[in-house]
């Protein structure tokens, strides 16, 4: 990881991230803020992440969705450096492949590789590391779309029910069992609200 290190030229605090850069984005609430420091050039980032959940809730699943949201977020630090849309959404829509090789622990690191882009689309490719360095997940393919929105205003706390539906779509999404576009209505939906 320390190569990995030397290769990144910026870095921003997991709190930074969640009050200044990510902003005025999508408020999924506290259990879902996994990212605690991300260091970065403009094609690659090193993640740390830590699950900001109980123990009994963490160890309901083999990969946390905060852990995945955490990743999620992170991609769009290296999309805005190197392009950034202004009133837009970034949405993951596709994901060629996921390798789980070993028990993901509650705190570990997330090498991200931004491969590729064509228009409004960003490739990524990202390995999940241990403490150790070594690799315990990897996501191939992993593609971010941009969403542009019209009306894009900050989704509040102001309703609990949005925030665990928005989460339960996210899951459902990631497990596959929704494509990304019903997901994108329902959240424009709630934007058009705000």
């Amino acid at each position: 990881m320390n190569d990995l290190l030397k290769k990144c030229t910026k870095s921003i605090t997991g709190n930074q991230f969640y009050s200044d850069f990510l902003g005025e984005a999508l408020y999924l609430g506290e259990t879902m803020h996994s990212i605690q420091r991300i260091d970065y050039n403009s094609h690659e980032a090193l993640l740390e992440l830590e699950i900001n959940e109980n123990k009994h809730i963490q160890n309901e699943y083999i990969l946390h969705p905060s852990l995945i949201n955490g990743i999620v977020e992170c991609t769009i630090v290296l999309i805005k450096e190197n392009e950034f849309m202004e009133n837009a959404v970034y949405m993951p829509f596709a994901l060629e492949k996921l390798t789980i090789l070993n028990t993901i622990p509650n705190r570990c690191y997330a090498y991200l590789r931004y491969e590729n882009d064509k228009k409004g689309d960003y490739l990524f490719n990202i390995d999940i590391l241990n403490s150790n360095g070594d690799i315990i997940a990897i996501f191939s393919q992993l593609w971010i779309r941009v969403m542009p929105m019209q009306k894009y205003k900050r989704i509040t706390n102001k309703s609990q029910n949005n925030q665990e539906e928005i989460k339960l779509m996210l899951k459902r999404l990631v497990l596959g069992e929704i494509d990304v576009d019903r997901v994108a209505n329902y959240i424009g939906g709630l934007l058009d609200e705000t």
